[in-house]
């Protein structure tokens, strides 16, 4: 998955959960709805053999260095198309929200000095602080990407996209959640729609990276430019050799909702295999739900408050306590699956109306592809 990471407070410091730095602008109260730049995932990939650096960089290797790169931009649109993109508020933040992709499209422009990749992509999605409690919105854009490539010791990939042209041809907020955010904005006559666009196509300029691993070829997509051998922070330590479809952490503050997915299976002798802990909160709802499912209800969740119940009955459902270890495969027959976090207001919920602020419930989560039990 791309990373977004989004930066709020006074231009240079940035808030979370309200807790330091600087007073918030009524103009920031919206600048979550927009930050997409980068993103943090894994997928199971084959059918590409990495040979060494002399061999791929030798000029007269043309073709074969064009078709790797095409390899990386295939891989990040079909990232974006499955599984979308997080949306965090600074690099070393948990998980506040995600974008989904209805399209992503790539042509390649080639001319005798360089190639360059205009990607369109359109979508939705969602984000949560403090003061704004959920933005949702829907963009549509087109990037301008400078590739290229370098191998790294360990003969891991890296392909690297530079951008070189972002436009944001649409952008408009579908809700922000909270009433004292929305008069702020109204009062300071903040034009929530530009205000976002230009937040968007600051942060996409950073690029991305595709990492395809040697050892096991999977792939990482990472925010910005990664250096060469580093690798995208992941709470759990996976010694399997199962594909991992998600390794990440994620917070759901009370009443809200997290859709992480959707996760492909092919062939009906598979399960989803999910590890999960919990801290800050006494529990969270989990269920794992269809990705046509999740499409309806997301598409709710992002235009109206509050949570948003079931578009059908769940695969899977289960409450997960904090300070528990949670291990549980899902079979799951050929399909595409979301998993569905809920931070539920009621008896085993914070009683946030008591508290200075709205206590997220912080989640690790690892979602493997295994064989079925």
């Amino acid at each position: 998955m791309l990373a977004i990471v989004m930066r709020l407070a006074c231009f240079s410091r940035h808030s979370h959960n309200g807790a330091t730095g600087c007073p918030i602008r009524p103009w920031a109260l919206l600048l979550l709805s927009a930050a997409l730049f980068g993103c943090v995932s894994k997928q199971s990939v084959g059918g590409l053999t990495i040979l060494g650096p002399g061999i791929i960089n030798d000029p007269k290797n043309k073709t074969l260095r064009l078709d790797i790169l095409k390899y990386g931009l295939d891989s990040f649109c079909g990232e974006m198309l499955t599984r979308g993109v997080t949306l965090k508020l600074s690099d070393d933040h948990p998980v506040a929200g995600r974008f989904f992709a209805r399209d992503c499209r790539a042509d390649m422009l080639e001319d005798d000095s360089k190639t360059t990749f205009n990607v369109k992509l359109s979508g939705s999605g969602y984000v949560w602080s403090n003061v704004t409690r959920r933005v949702g919105f829907e963009l549509t854009g087109s990037i301008v990407l400078l590739p290229d490539f370098q191998i790294a010791e360990d003969k891991s990939m890296y392909v690297y996209f530079r951008s070189q042209h972002v436009e944001t041809t649409q952008m408009k907020v579908s809700l922000v959640e909270s009433s004292v955010a929305r008069s702020a904005a109204q009062l300071a006559g903040l034009d929530a729609d530009r205000v976002s666009r230009e937040i968007f196509e600051a942060q996409v300029s950073r690029g991305f990276t595709v990492i395809r691993t040697n050892e096991s070829g999977q792939i990482e997509y990472a925010v910005g430019l990664l250096p060469l051998g580093k690798r995208p922070f992941h709470p759990f330590a996976v010694v399997s050799s199962d594909p991992t479809l998600a390794n990440d952490r994620t917070e759901v503050h009370t009443g809200q909702q997290d859709y992480i997915g959707g996760f492909v299976v092919e062939g009906n002798d598979k399960a989803l295999s999910f590890a999960l802990s919990v801290d800050g909160a006494p529990s969270v709802n989990i269920a794992v739900i269809s990705s046509t499912a999740a499409t309806s209800m997301l598409d709710r969740y992002i235009h109206f408050p509050g949570v948003t119940s079931f578009a059908e009955p769940p695969r899977y459902t289960q409450n997960v306590l904090f300070g528990s270890f949670f291990r549980q495969k899902v079979p799951v027959p050929a399909g595409s699956y979301v998993l569905l976090l809920e931070h539920a207001a009621g008896p085993t919920a914070p009683n946030s109306s008591n508290l200075p602020d709205d206590r997220a419930a912080k989640v690790d989560y690892l979602v493997q592809l295994v064989d079925a039990p």
